[in-house]
């Protein structure tokens, strides 16, 4: 590269002294591949800051000195973004879910339980709603209804399947 600092500059102050670290502080040896997560502009005078996974490899001399840098770089920045909106609405949901004061059981295809809300953890005497804690056994009709309330959970079940 002609000019190696006018890349540099496109990069945030950390993501440069992570790429600096690696490359000319030897925290790479050589030939090992660098995978590193940056924040980037495409344009040095924006304020628009990207990410990219960039991956390093290193060509290093005899004394440790860098003779060659081979790198690519990819912009996850939709990707993360993406990422971040999907965490965003599971939380959501999640906490729309427990704090619901109705007893939700979640299921797969295969009608293993996949999520139970908190008052089906009260119901069966758990504490955490994950699908380990409940058995299946726990979460039939009989272990879950008094005789009287039976057939209309079963009837409930049937509609839901």
């Amino acid at each position: 590269m002609a000019e190696p600092e006018g890349i540099v500059a496109r990069f945030r102050p950390d993501s440069a002294d992570r790429i600096r670290d690696a490359v000319i502080g030897g925290t790479g040896r050589n030939g090992e591949r660098l995978e590193i997560l940056l924040h980037f502009r495409r344009d040095p005078s924006s304020e628009d800051w990207r990410e990219a996974e960039g991956v390093y490899t290193l060509e290093r001399g005899p004394g440790g000195e860098v003779q060659g840098l081979v790198a690519y770089l990819v912009d996850v920045s939709e990707r993360h973004l993406a990422q971040r909106a999907a965490d965003e609405r599971r939380f959501l949901l999640e906490s729309i879910f427990h704090a619901s004061p109705d007893t939700i059981v979640v299921r797969d295809i295969s009608g293993q339980v996949v999520l139970g809300s908190s008052p089906l953890a009260d119901v069966i005497g758990t504490t955490d709603t994950v699908r380990e804690d409940f058995a299946p056994d726990a979460l039939t009709p009989d272990a879950l209804a008094p005789d009287a309330d039976r057939a209309v959970l079963e009837q409930l079940i049937a509609r839901c399947v």
